[in-house]
C-alpha cells in the first residue's frame, strides 16, 4: 500500500511539473517545429555611410529595411535584398558587409529556440518566448506573490490583445507612493526588452524581504511594469516575418514610437505608411499608445520611466525630437545618474553602454521618453540593450540573461536616485585622498528630484579615525552647487565622510545612502606638486603638432578661446584666461575651426614621476578636459584618445578614450602606477581627431599638475624610524602634554581622550 501511494506521488508530481513547464512555455519537444515565418535568403546586413539626402533617398529605394534607429545622414545598418548592395558603389555610398546572410541568423535562432524548449535544466531567461508564454509567466509571478503583485490590462491592441502591466510594491497603502514606469517591445522584433524588463519584475519580487535594497524601495515606491506594448507586433514576429517593427494597423504598420505627442510629426519620423519610422495619422492615433498614456496620466504618480529597446549598448536621456538639451541642473542629473548607471552595468560583469543625449544618437520626433519627461513630468530615459550591432535584433538565447543581469543593478540605482526628493552627486567623483597640511576642497551638487531642497540644510558629515563623526554646512556656490572641504589629517590616517540634504517636505537624503553606516573614506596623504601648469604662462616645454597630424584646421594651440555651443567660452583656472584648445576662434559657424580632416597631437614636458618608485608614494597626473562631438551632422562619431608615455614618448598606453559631451570642463586624475611604472620620463598625450564627415570635434585642456602623494611614515610612527615601539609613545605624550599640534590626531583644535585613542589605533595597526 505504501508502495502504491509513494508511485502516486511521483505520477502526480510528473502531471503538475508537466503543467508548470507548459505554462511557461518551455514543453519539450519531441521533434523541433517548423519556422512558419516569410525568408530572406541572400539578404544581407550592411553598414553604410550616407552623406547627402539623395544617396539616403536611393538607399531607402534598395533597402528592405532599416536596422538603425537613425534613418538618416550618417551611419546605418540597413538589410538589402540581393543584388543591391552591389549598387552601392555606382551611388558613391561607402559601405561594409556585417553580416553575409540574415536568414542565417534567423535560421540559427530558431534552431537554438527549438533545442532549448528541450531542455528542463535551463529558467526561463534561457530561451526567448512567444506572447502567450510571457502573459502566463506574468501571471504565474504575481499569483506567487499576491501580496506584492497585482496584474491590471492597460488597454487592448487594434487585434484585440490585452497590453497587461503588473503593479509591484510593499504591503499597505501605496495610494500614496511615488511610481518608477517601466516597459518593452514598443517595436515588436526587439525580444531582448521583453525579457529584461520581465527579469526585472521577478528579481523585485523574489528581493523583497531578503534584500535590503529591494525591501526599501518596495517600501518606498511602485514599480509598475509593461512587458509588451506592442502584442501584435510582437506575435507578427513569431509568426509571419521576424523583422517586423511597427503595430498592426492596415498590414502596413504605425512606428508607436514615433506616435506620442511631444514633438509628434517633426525630424526622424515620416508621413508615408511605407516608411519603417511612420508616424501614424496622429498623436496617440494608435491603441497601444493612447492606452500607455492613459493609463499613467489616470494613475497620477509617475516619477521615473525607462523605455526599453534594442540594441546599440546606449543610455539616453531627453530630448529626442530637436538638438535641445533640458535646463543645467536636470542636465547634470540625467547625466550623473546614467553614468553611474553604467558603471553599475559595468560592476555586473556586462558590456559598456554609452550614456549620451538622445538626440546624439538620431533626431525622433514622438518618442516615449520624450512623453515621459516633458509631458507626465518624469525622470525618463532610454536605454538600448545589447548588442553592438555584431548580431543585432537577432540576439542569441545565450545572451538574454546575461542582458537582464547587469540590466537589473542599473534599474535599482536609477530607481532610488528617481524616487528620492532630492538628488545629490559629487561630480569629480568622491575623493580617495585628502591633504594632511590644508583642507580638501570638493564640489557637490544637490538637485530636486520628487521634492525640492530645503536651502541651508545641506550637511558634509566627517570623523577622522574612530572618533565622533562632526557636521559642517556646505558652501553655496550657486545653481545647485556646492563647496565640501574635508579637514586636513596625521599622514595614513582614514577620514569617514557622508553628505546630506533635506527636502521641503521633510525628508533627508544621504550620500552614500547608507550614510554613517557605509561612509565613504579618503586617506590623508602628503601631497607634493612635482608639476603644475595653468597654462598662463607656459610652463615646461609642451608640443602641438607632431609628424603625421593631418588636421587641417583646429590645430592645437594656446589661447584664450570664443565661446561657441561645442567650446568653451572661459579657461578652467580661475582667476585665467587661457588654455590649450583646439583653434581657439568662434569664426561664422561651428564648424568653421573645429578640428577637421583628421588628427591634431597635444603633448605635455617631460614630467618626474621617479619618486614614485618609493614604499607609499604615488604619482597622480591630474588634469581639466573639455571635450564636445554632440553638433553638426554626424553627432558623437569620434573619440579622443589620451594616452600615457613613460619612455619619453617611444611608446605610448591609453589613459583614457573620452567619448562623452558633458560641455563643461571634467576633472580627471590617474594614478600612473595603474598604467605605467613611473619613471622621470613621463609624457601624456592628447589626440583630438575627426574621423567622419560632418562630424564637430571640438577639445581643450587645463590646468595639468603631477602630485606625489603618500606618507613618509606611518601616521604613529612619530620619529619616523620606520618602527613603532615605545619611543613613539613617549613622544606622542610629551606632544599631548603640551597641547603640540602634532598630538591633535582628529584635528579639532583640542588635545582630549579622542586624540589618544586615534594614536593607540594607528599605532596598534602600523
Amino acid at each position: 500500500m505504501l508502495r502504491f501511494a509513494s508511485r502516486t506521488v511521483v505520477l502526480v508530481s510528473v502531471v503538475l511539473a508537466a503543467a508548470s513547464w507548459a505554462q511557461v512555455g518551455l514543453v519539450p519537444e519531441s521533434t523541433p517545429q517548423q519556422d512558419p515565418r516569410r525568408r530572406v535568403d541572400g539578404h544581407q546586413l550592411v553598414e553604410v555611410r550616407v552623406n547627402t539626402q539623395s544617396q539616403l533617398d536611393a538607399l531607402l529605394g534598395l533597402a528592405e529595411s532599416v536596422w538603425s534607429e537613425n534613418i538618416g545622414l550618417g551611419l546605418l545598418d540597413v538589410q538589402l535584398p540581393p543584388g543591391a548592395v552591389e549598387k552601392l558603389p555606382e551611388l558613391g555610398i561607402p559601405h561594409r558587409i556585417l553580416h553575409d546572410d540574415v536568414q542565417s541568423l534567423i535560421d540559427a535562432e530558431w534552431a537554438e529556440i527549438q533545442r532549448r524548449n528541450t531542455l528542463r535544466d535551463i529558467s526561463w531567461y534561457e530561451n526567448y518566448h512567444n506572447y502567450t508564454n510571457v502573459i502566463n509567466y506574468l501571471n504565474t509571478l504575481a499569483a506567487a506573490h499576491p501580496t506584492l503583485a497585482t496584474i491590471e490590462i492597460a488597454g487592448q491592441s487594434i487585434e484585440g490583445r490585452n497590453i497587461p502591466v503588473i503593479r509591484i510594491t510593499a504591503p499597505g497603502d501605496a495610494s500614496a507612493r511615488p511610481v518608477v514606469f517601466i516597459n518593452g517591445t514598443q517595436h515588436a522584433r526587439e525580444w531582448i526588452s521583453t525579457k529584461v524588463v520581465m527579469y526585472i519584475a521577478e528579481s523585485l519580487l523574489t528581493g523583497y524581504g531578503s534584500d535590503t535594497r529591494v525591501t526599501d524601495l518596495l517600501n518606498e515606491c511602485e514599480v509598475i511594469i509593461a512587458p509588451i506594448v506592442n502584442p501584435d507586433g510582437f506575435v507578427y514576429t513569431w509568426t509571419n516575418y521576424r523583422l517586423w517593427r511597427k503595430n498592426r494597423r492596415g498590414g502596413y504598420g504605425v512606428d508607436l514610437n514615433r506616435n506620442w505627442s511631444v514633438g509628434w510629426g517633426g525630424a526622424g519620423s515620416d508621413g508615408f505608411t511605407s516608411s519603417e519610422v511612420y508616424r501614424g495619422t496622429a498623436p496617440f492615433s494608435e491603441p497601444e499608445t493612447d492606452a500607455i498614456r492613459s493609463f499613467v496620466e489616470s494613475d497620477g504618480r509617475v516619477v521615473a520611466a525607462i523605455d526599453y529597446h534594442s540594441y546599440s549598448q546606449l543610455i539616453l536621456w531627453p530630448w529626442s525630437y530637436d538638438y535641445l538639451d533640458p535646463p543645467a541642473d536636470e542636465l547634470a542629473r540625467f547625466t550623473d545618474v546614467a553614468y553611474a548607471m553604467r558603471q553599475e552595468i559595468l560592476n555586473a560583469g556586462g558590456v559598456p553602454y554609452s550614456p549620451q543625449p538622445s538626440y546624439d544618437l538620431y533626431l525622433a520626433a514622438g518618442v516615449a521618453s520624450d512623453w515621459f519627461y516633458g509631458a507626465a513630468n518624469a525622470f525618463a530615459y532610454t536605454i538600448e540593450l545589447r548588442d553592438d550591432g555584431f548580431y543585432g535584433f537577432e540576439l542569441p538565447p545565450s545572451q538574454i540573461l546575461p542582458t537582464c543581469q547587469e540590466n537589473w543593478p542599473a534599474f535599482l540605482y536609477f530607481a532610488e536616485q528617481a524616487i528620492r526628493p532630492v538628488v545629490i552627486s559629487i561630480p569629480g567623483g568622491a575623493p580617495a585622498t585628502a591633504s594632511t597640511d590644508q583642507p580638501t576642497v570638493f564640489n557637490v551638487t544637490i538637485s530636486d528630484a520628487a521634492s525640492s531642497y530645503e536651502p541651508g540644510t545641506g550637511m558634509l558629515h566627517y570623523r577622522v579615525g574612530s572618533s565622533s563623526f562632526t557636521s559642517a554646512p556646505l558652501t553655496s556656490l550657486g545653481g545647485g552647487l556646492f563647496q565640501a572641504a574635508l579637514p586636513s589629517a596625521p599622514c595614513g590616517s582614514s577620514i569617514d565622510f557622508y553628505i546630506t540634504a533635506d527636502s521641503t517636505d521633510g525628508r533627508t537624503v544621504s550620500l552614500p545612502s547608507a550614510g554613517p553606516d557605509a561612509p565613504f573614506t579618503a586617506t590623508a596623504v602628503e601631497i607634493t606638486i612635482a608639476f603644475e601648469d595653468n597654462m598662463e604662462s607656459g610652463t615646461g616645454a609642451w608640443i602641438a603638432g607632431v609628424a603625421g597630424d593631418t588636421a587641417t584646421t583646429g590645430q592645437w594651440e594656446l589661447a584664450n578661446p570664443q565661446g561657441t555651443a561645442a567650446q568653451p567660452e572661459d579657461d578652467h583656472s580661475n582667476p585665467g584666461t587661457m588654455c590649450w584648445v583646439t583653434g581657439a576662434l568662434a569664426g561664422s559657424s561651428l564648424g568653421t575651426y573645429d578640428v577637421d580632416n583628421g588628427a591634431t597631437t597635444l603633448i605635455t614636458p617631460r614630467l618626474d614621476a621617479s619618486p614614485a618608485q618609493a614604499d607609499g608614494i604615488d604619482a597622480w597626473l591630474v588634469y581639466y578636459r573639455w571635450y564636445s562631438n554632440d553638433q553638426g551632422a554626424a553627432p558623437n562619431s569620434d573619440s579622443m584618445p589620451i594616452e600615457i608615455s613613460n619612455d619619453d614618448g617611444a611608446t605610448w598606453t591609453q589613459l583614457e578614450l573620452v567619448t562623452e559631451n558633458l560641455n563643461r570642463w571634467e576633472r580627471r586624475e590617474f594614478n600612473i602606477a595603474d598604467f605605467v611604472t613611473p619613471t622621470d620620463q613621463i609624457r601624456v598625450r592628447f589626440v583630438a581627431r575627426d574621423l567622419s564627415p560632418g562630424s564637430i570635434v571640438e577639445a581643450a585642456i587645463d590646468d595639468v599638475r603631477l602630485e606625489l602623494r603618500g606618507c613618509a611614515c606611518a601616521p604613529a610612527d612619530m620619529n619616523c624610524d620606520g618602527e613603532l615601539n615605545f619611543f613613539d609613545v613617549l613622544i606622542f605624550l610629551d606632544l599631548f602634554s603640551a597641547s603640540d599640534p602634532a598630538a591633535d590626531f582628529n584635528n579639532d583644535g583640542e588635545f582630549n581622550f579622542f586624540d589618544v585613542l586615534i594614536f593607540l589605533d594607528m599605532f596598534s595597526n602600523g
